[in-house]
């Protein structure tokens, strides 16, 4: 078998574009500590967040050019819309339908820990595709930014979403709806706000900022993943 140099840098650009995203989940996976979930099932879950990537990409090119017709493309309505409705919005939904497809009936999905695993799954699975598709446009220089601030970013926006689509499941299976339904608006609701703000400091150039916000982000989001594995319990 020959390897040409065009073959042996495409396997390069699919390695750096997937290493990130499967270290972060494999690091999700190991903090279960009650039960591991099913690989097969992880997989499935990852599957459903790569196909919604494609759904972002619909509904983001709906979305994003009619922000530019209701907002001045120069102000910071705009820059609010974009980030947070045209962006934010797009993909956290497509993430949360992912995952409830993906899990939500699942039998194994029986621990609160599990919510914040099938998020992160999905959540990562959306990650790879959106990496390959960048990683290929902008070779390996873009893997290594997007390896410490879009992967790891949107692990980030997943956790509170895993926590909340827990209590809603929680919430289902003791029949009170209201709760049901608040917790899933939140499952929703707390990425976005994530999401919308981590895109609208890079759109504005405020370095500092966005380093102070991604710091407190990547901190808070490990000091959760520890109480709730630590406080884990059944549904």
């Amino acid at each position: 078998m020959f390897f040409s140099p065009y073959m042996t840098y495409i396997s390069i650009l699919l390695m750096a574009a997937s290493i990130p995203v499967l270290g972060l989940m494999y690091y999700i996976y190991t903090q279960d500590k009650v039960e591991h979930e099913p690989i097969k099932e992880i997989v499935r879950v990852m599957f459903f967040g790569a196909l919604s990537g494609a759904a972002a990409i619909i509904l983001e090119t709906i979305l994003m050019p009619l922000m530019g017709v209701l907002f001045d493309p120069y102000s910071y309505g705009y820059i609010i819309a974009l980030n947070f409705i045209g962006i934010a919005f797009s993909e956290e939904l497509v993430k949360l339908i992912a995952l409830s497809i993906g899990c939500w009936r699942l039998k194994y999905f029986d621990y609160h820990f599990d919510g914040i695993v099938y998020a992160v799954a999905s959540s990562l699975g959306f990650a790879l595709l959106e990496n390959v598709i960048y990683v290929f446009r902008g070779g390996l220089s873009v893997a290594v930014i997007r390896s410490i601030l879009s992967v790891p970013g949107h692990l980030c926006f997943s956790i509170p979403m895993g926590v909340f689509f827990a209590n809603a499941k929680s919430y289902s299976l003791r029949r009170q709806t209201t709760m049901q339904y608040i917790n899933l608006f939140l499952a929703l609701f707390v990425p976005i706000c994530l999401h919308g703000l981590f895109d609208g400091l890079i759109t504005v150039n405020d370095i500092g900022a966005f380093a102070t916000y991604v710091v407190a982000l990547y901190m808070m989001s490990f000091m959760t993943i520890r109480r709730q594995h630590m406080r884990d319990h059944h549904l």
